[in-house]
C-alpha cells in the first residue's frame, strides 16, 4: 500500500459508502490514467454497454473525446472498476469489484509483487501459458483470452484503412523503430536515435517511443528531417504497414509477432526485471544485432534468404496468445459481463 493510499483510504471509503447508499443504479467504470489506457480497452468497450469512464484529469478527458468518449473527472466512486494498470491506490475501498488487465501482450518484464495483482477480483492475461507462469509467481484470480489490441489486425474495416495508408509508402520498405523507457536500463534507443538520417534514403522511417522516454532522445528524433515521428497513442496502423520492426525489449514486439513479420532487436543482457526466459524468447523471435550498422545487412540477408523465423513465430504466438487471434475484445467483454452478473449485477 502506497503512502497516498493510506491518506486517502478513510475519506474515500466514507464518501463511497454515502454515495452508494443513495445511488439508484450500480456504476461500472473504466479508469483512464492516460489515453493509452483507453486504447487497451477500446476493442472490449465495443462489446460492453453502460460503461462510465473516469479520467485522471482534464487533459485525459479531452484526449478521450477524440474517441467520442465522454468521461467524469476523478475522484469517482464506482461499484465495479475496470483498469488497465496494477495500481489501485486511487480506489481504496474493498467493496469495489476490481477487474484488471495489462497494457501489453504477455509480460516482457518480470511480474512485480503478486500482492498487487491479488488485490483484483479478476485479472486478465493473454494466454493460458502466461497464467501458468503467473501462478508460479503467486498470482490468483486469473483468466486468459487473446490480446484485444491485436484484434485490429483482423478487422476488415481496419485492414482497409491500414492498406490505404500503406499505399502511400509503397516506393520503399518501411522500418518501424521502437524503444522502451531508457531509464529502465532495458532500452537500446541510444544506439540509433541520432543515426536515422543514414537510413532515410533507402527506407521510410517511422518511430514510436515509450511515453517516458528522456527528452534528449525524443527531441533529436523529432528534429531529424524525413522521419515520421508517431504521436498517436494507437499505433496499430503503423505496426500493420511496416515491413520490419526494430526494437529492444518493448512489449510492442509481442503485438508485432501477431503479424508474423521480421523483427530486429538490439541485444539486451539479463538484468533487473528482464529475466533469462524473456531474453531467450526475444532472441528466438527476432534477428539480434549489437550495432546500428548491422541493420541494413540484416535486412538484406532476410530479403535474400527469406524469413527463417517463420516457424518460431507460430510457436511463440501459441505461447503469448490464446488462439484464435482477432476476437480478444469480444471474449473479454463476455467474461466481464458474466463475472459482474455472478456478483449480483
Amino acid at each position: 500500500m502506497v503512502f497516498s493510499e493510506l491518506i486517502l483510504k478513510i475519506p474515500y471509503s466514507i464518501a463511497w459508502r454515502i454515495i452508494n447508499t443513495f445511488r439508484k443504479k450500480k456504476e461500472i467504470s473504466f479508469y483512464c490514467d492516460n489515453e493509452l489506457d483507453y486504447i487497451v480497452f477500446k476493442n472490449i468497450h465495443k462489446h460492453l454497454n453502460n460503461i462510465t469512464f473516469i479520467a485522471k484529469n482534464k487533459k485525459v478527458q479531452e484526449d478521450l473525446k477524440k474517441y467520442n468518449i465522454e468521461s467524469k473527472l476523478y475522484p469517482q466512486f464506482p461499484n465495479v472498476l475496470i483498469i488497465a494498470r496494477v495500481s489501485l491506490h486511487k480506489f481504496p475501498e474493498k467493496r469495489i469489484i476490481k477487474i484488471g488487465m495489462q497494457h501489453g501482450v504477455y509480460h516482457f518484464k518480470n511480474f512485480i509483487s503478486a500482492k498487487k495483482y491479488n488485490r483484483f477480483d479478476l485479472y486478465f492475461l493473454s494466454s493460458k501459458y502466461e497464467i501458468e507462469e503467473a501462478k508460479k509467481h503467486g498470482m490468483k484470480n486469473l483468466v486468459s483470452t487473446s490480446y484485444p489490441k491485436v484484434d485490429d489486425f483482423f478487422d476488415k474495416e481496419k485492414i482497409e484503412e491500414f492498406e490505404k495508408c500503406k499505399s502511400k509508402f509503397n516506393n520503399k520498405p518501411i522500418l518501424l523503430f521502437t524503444a522502451t523507457w531508457d531509464k529502465s536500463g532495458l532500452s537500446a534507443v541510444e544506439k540509433w536515435y541520432d543515426k536515422l538520417n543514414l537510413l532515410k534514403n533507402e527506407y521510410h522511417i517511422f518511430v514510436t517511443l515509450h511515453p517516458w522516454i528522456s527528452e534528449e532522445f525524443k527531441s533529436k528524433i523529432q528534429s531529424t528531417q524525413g522521419i515520421h515521428f508517431i504521436t498517436d497513442s494507437d499505433i496499430a496502423k503503423y505496426l500493420y504497414i511496416s515491413d520490419y520492426l526494430i526494437g529492444d525489449t518493448s512489449s510492442i514486439i509481442g503485438e508485432y509477432l501477431a503479424l508474423q513479420k521480421p523483427i530486429i532487436t538490439f541485444k539486451i543482457n539479463t538484468q533487473g526485471r528482464l529475466t533469462q526466459n524473456i531474453v531467450d524468447m526475444i532472441k528466438d523471435i527476432s534477428y539480434q544485432i549489437d550495432t546500428f550498422e548491422e541493420i541494413t545487412p540484416t535486412i538484406k540477408k532476410i530479403n535474400n534468404s527469406g524469413d527463417i523465423k517463420k516457424e518460431t513465430y507460430t510457436k511463440y504466438i501459441e505461447k503469448l496468445y490464446d488462439l484464435p487471434l482477432g476476437n480478444g475484445g469480444k471474449q473479454r467483454a463476455e467474461i466481464i459481463r458474466e463475472f459482474i452478473e455472478g456478483k449480483g449485477f
